[in-house]
């Protein structure tokens, strides 16, 4: 991809995350969750794809791969980290083991991911 396609990715994932956002002021931890979630994983993918770390091969791994490449520092990761947890109750369900703080978390975070390696 090159960089007028990264910053027309992250104008869509925007929407997205704006989605998400709207859920998460109405208390709806579920549908916020699972759009953010949604949006976190495809930007783990494009900033992997952009780092030349290969084929997708999960989120653990790729949030590996860019902190060994020095990509990400060992902070981000591990929030990441974090996050991909909550992406993993979101997707299966699990409603009650992350709460609205944890998706407005995921939300700002996605964004930022988005500011620093995709635009």
């Amino acid at each position: 991809m090159n960089e007028i396609e990264y910053i027309v990715l992250a104008e869509n994932f925007g929407e997205f995350l704006g989605m998400a956002q709207e859920c998460l002021e109405r208390k709806d931890h579920k549908a916020s969750g699972v759009l953010a979630s949604a949006v976190f994983e495809d930007t783990m993918r494009k900033i992997a794809t952009k780092h030349d770390l290969g084929a997708y091969s999960g989120i653990d791994k790729n949030i590996n791969g860019l902190k060994s490449r020095g990509v990400m520092e060992n902070l981000q990761a591990k929030q990441a980290r974090v996050w991909a947890n909550v992406r993993n109750k979101a997707f299966h369900a699990e409603w009650d083991k992350y709460e609205l703080g944890d998706v407005k978390s995921m939300i700002e975070g996605v964004r930022g991911l988005i500011d620093k390696y995709l635009v």
